[in-house]
């Protein structure tokens, strides 16, 4: 074994402080369930949704959770990039601060990777965001 400069041990000491800050955040951000930024007033908690794989001819499902952030209610818009894309809601009213479900059903059409958008817009905005559902046709 060598010996360490105090210097050399001050700056092991910061970066393993560092690292050890770096993984508490991460994981309270995980454990906490956080919401990606849509438009300001409204967030998903995860914007995309793997649905794993189903044979042609199937449906696959995912469910989203939006969060109205402010303290009025919100009329959120959502629309489906594609006729094989539906939603369980064309649109919705979110009370303040509160959570809505949203289903996306996809008709797998195809064999092979797919990736689906649904485009999501709060009233009154111009700016929107989009979920994702992927998956693998077989």
């Amino acid at each position: 074994m060598y010996a360490t400069t105090p210097t050399r041990q001050l700056m092991i000491m910061r970066k393993t402080k560092e690292l050890a800050l770096t993984v508490c955040v991460v994981t309270a951000s995980a454990l906490a369930g956080c919401y990606s930024p849509g438009n300001g007033a409204v967030s998903v908690r995860r914007d995309m949704i793997n649905a794993g794989s189903a044979s042609v001819g199937d449906t696959v499902c995912a469910t989203f959770r939006f969060r109205n952030t402010t303290g009025r209610e919100q009329t959120v818009t959502f629309l489906p990039e594609c006729d094989c894309t539906t939603v369980s809601a064309e649109s919705m009213n979110i009370g303040p601060h509160r959570t809505v479900l949203l289903e996306v059903r996809v008709a797998v059409s195809s064999p092979g990777e797919f990736t689906k958008y649904v485009f999501v817009e709060a009233a009154g905005s111009d700016d929107f965001f989009t979920v994702t559902v992927k998956g693998r046709g077989k």
